[in-house]
């Protein structure tokens, strides 16, 4: 119709009309233009069908390829799927096949496990083996307490013995001081007397005979003043021997009692570990028994898989095996895994029972070690106060000996004591020139120790610090390491897994995209043929069912393999925190020990530089006490030599009345030392026999 009109138009413009005499010229302008007009309404619509024309036979080929293309892939489904069943036959054939092996295997598994019976005996039989040694350990620890017991009864009888009998010690030497006193304040006093009547003597006898009688005197009284200043000496020694005994039977004591205390906090130390290992005792037994019925459970559970499975292959047998394949699948797969769980398991609980017996043998054996040290240091201490007790019946006889050898020596001494008046005086100077040197350097000593010990002090906290930051830093490190390589190891392992079931689903989805989209193309299609897309549909539909299984199936097992993942990550998780908690107690226990030993090696150094700053000490001190004594001392007997001088000379030029007082005086004074005085009264006796044989 369309070619009809569009050659009646063309007619009708190339060719005038030959009635041009019957009408007007306007209506033939009339006509043109409608014409025109009707042309190119037509041309419009010419084209729009053109384009139309042009855009179906498009979309037609191209349906008409995809059509093709679902034909072609339908019958590469169709074959995939009869290869498929062909498999899954197959696999059905070879899973019978492992189901019957799986089966004898676990009839040998349960012939293997161990009956509530032979668990039992077992469970008694670990019992005895693990009581007998703990028992036996118990036993020797009671006898060993018991003997530590007697031991320290023993010591501390010892001790007390030893106390009374320096307390005797000291009080016979306090009586015999007492003694020593008053028979030197009786000589004294006798001195005194005889003082007192030679003095009277003096006073009736003449003039020349005086000057015999005052040599006489001066002599007794060097003599006896040598005699009191040994007397004095004695004094001063047997005080200082007192207070020597005194400070060592002190320094006994303080052993004993630190032996003692020592001998009491091994006692304390031994009872807590007694404590300590039937704690562990009562735990392992109950983990003992949480593990035998841990295994109780897993038998009851193999033999509830074993009935499961034989039920299962009676249903099997009974029904269709298509329909139960993919379920005979899942049930063998959880059977193998819950099998491989059960050995697994039981092999851990038996190498952990294993571990636990080595570590009570362990603990066993140090213990033992531990009691035989002690015994050794109890004989050492035996030992030791043996040798002490010896020392001290040996220092107390060599001391008697010594005051009986020094009351033979006194009257020796008398008179080699004025022979050395002469060279003490040089020796004082001497010393005193020594003790000034030994203060200034006591006092660099004292000045470079102090600084010393703070410089160390410092130093040691300092160093506490760093090793305490250090060693933090270190575990800090060494188990973020740790944690960061497992957890990178297992996230490499769920992100390959989580990849794989990405790109499984990933296919599986593009596959049902491609089939929703060929089942559209196909519904466009059936429009036309409805018995062909009819065909195709059902087998569509019946492609998408299989792979909604195949999908249903792949989500499953990746939800199975995710459950086993996240089941692995918690009982790694587990164990790590378990081995992290033992690492850190042992690196902790590690690290106490380190410290306390550093400490103690610095506590030793310190104690050193303490006693040797307080021996510096005592030394300045003493040194300062004997300067100022020796200087008190030379004080007296300069006052007392110019006293004497004065008395004499007013004696030999003076009025006779007032020399018989001052003479008296200078008696009553203490006396000089006896080369000074020697020294100058032989001056002086030479110029008045000089005066007297002048006057004569």
């Amino acid at each position: 119709m369309l070619i009809l009109i569009l050659a009646l138009t063309f007619m009708m413009s190339s060719q005038p009309p030959q009635i041009l005499h019957h009408g007007t010229r306007t209506e033939w302008t009339s006509l043109t233009g409608h014409f025109r007009l009707r042309e190119q309404e037509l041309q419009k619509v010419l084209n729009e069908e053109r384009h139309n024309y042009r855009t179906l036979k498009e979309l037609t080929t191209r349906l008409q390829d995809e059509f093709l293309q679902a034909q072609n892939e339908i019958r590469h489904l169709l074959s995939d799927k009869q290869t498929l069943q062909h498999q899954m036959k197959l696999q059905a054939a070879d899973f019978q096949k492992s189901l019957l092996a799986k089966s004898k295997r676990l009839e040998e598994l349960q012939q293997q496990t161990m009956s509530p019976l032979q668990q039992e005996m077992l469970k008694a039989q670990m019992q005895q083996e693990m009581d007998a040694p703990v028992r036996e350990m118990r036993l020797q620890l009671e006898e060993e307490i018991e003997k530590y017991k007697a031991e320290y009864y023993k010591l501390r009888y010892e001790c007390l013995r030893l106390q009374s009998q320096a307390d005797q010690q000291r009080e016979e030497h306090a009586r015999a001081l007492e003694s020593q006193r008053l028979r030197y304040q009786a000589e004294m006093s006798c001195l005194q007397t005889d003082k007192e009547a030679l003095a009277a003597r003096l006073q009736s006898s003449d003039q020349r005979s005086n000057d015999k009688k005052l040599e006489a005197l001066m002599k007794e009284r060097v003599q006896l003043k040598v005699r009191i200043q040994g007397l004095e000496a004695e004094v001063a020694e047997l005080l200082a021997q007192r207070e020597t005994k005194r400070q060592q039977a002190d320094n006994v004591a303080k052993v004993l009692n630190k032996q003692l205390t020592d001998s009491q906090e091994l006692a304390r130390s031994l009872g807590t570990k007694l404590e300590s290992a039937r704690q562990q005792l009562e735990t392992k037994q109950k983990e003992l028994q949480l593990s035998c019925e841990e295994n109780s459970r897993l038998c009851k559970q193999l033999h509830g898989a074993g009935r499961q499975i034989t039920t299962i292959t009676c249903q099997a047998e009974e029904a269709n095996f298509a329909f139960f394949s993919f379920q005979m699948e899942t049930l063998k797969s959880s059977h193998k895994q819950d099998v491989n769980s059960l050995q697994l398991e039981f092999m851990l609980s038996q190498q952990e029972l294993e571990k636990e017996k080595e570590a009570y043998k362990g603990q066993t054996e140090v213990l033992r070690t531990e009691v035989e040290l002690l015994r050794a240091e109890i004989t050492q201490l035996r030992e030791v106060l043996m040798e002490k007790e010896e020392e001290m019946c040996r220092k107390v006889h060599w001391v008697h000996e010594e005051g009986l050898h020094k009351a033979a020596q006194v009257q020796k001494e008398r008179l080699e004591l004025e022979k050395h008046m002469t060279q003490t005086d040089a020796a004082v100077k001497d010393q005193l020139g020594k003790w000034l040197e030994c203060l200034n350097q006591a006092k660099h000593r004292e000045e470079s120790m102090s600084k010393e010990l703070k410089d160390l002090r410092t130093e040691l906290q300092q160093q506490r610090s760093q090793i305490l930051e250090h060693q933090s830093h270190k575990v800090q490190m060494g188990e973020l390491q740790q944690r960061n390589n497992k957890l990178e190891e297992e996230l490499r392992s769920v992100s390959n897994s989580q990849e794989q079931l990405r790109e499984t689903n990933k296919q599986l989805q593009g596959s049902l995209e491609r089939v929703r989209e060929e089942l559209r193309t196909t519904q466009v299609q059936a429009e036309r043929s409805q018995q062909e897309a009819e065909r195709s549909q059902q087998e569509a539909e019946r492609s998408q069912q299989e792979a909604e299984r195949l999908l249903q199936h792949s989500q499953n097992q990746s939800l199975e393999e995710k459950r086993k993942l996240q089941q692995k990550y918690a009982e790694a998780k587990e164990k790590m925190q378990r081995a992290a908690a033992a690492q850190k107690k042992f690196e902790l226990m590690r690290r106490k020990t380190m410290t306390e030993h550093k400490e103690k090696k610095l506590r030793n150094k310190i104690e050193l530089l303490e006693a040797k700053t307080e021996e510096l000490q005592l030394e300045v001190s003493f040194v300062k006490k004997n300067l100022s004594d020796c200087e008190k001392m030379y004080e007296m007997k300069t006052k007392t030599l110019l006293r004497a001088r004065k008395d004499f000379e007013s004696v030999l030029f003076g009025d006779p009345r007032s020399s018989d007082v001052r003479i008296l005086a200078s008696y009553t004074a203490p006396f000089a030392s006896a080369a000074e005085l020697r020294s100058k009264d032989s001056d002086a006796l030479s110029n008045i026999r000089l005066t007297l044989h002048e006057l004569n």
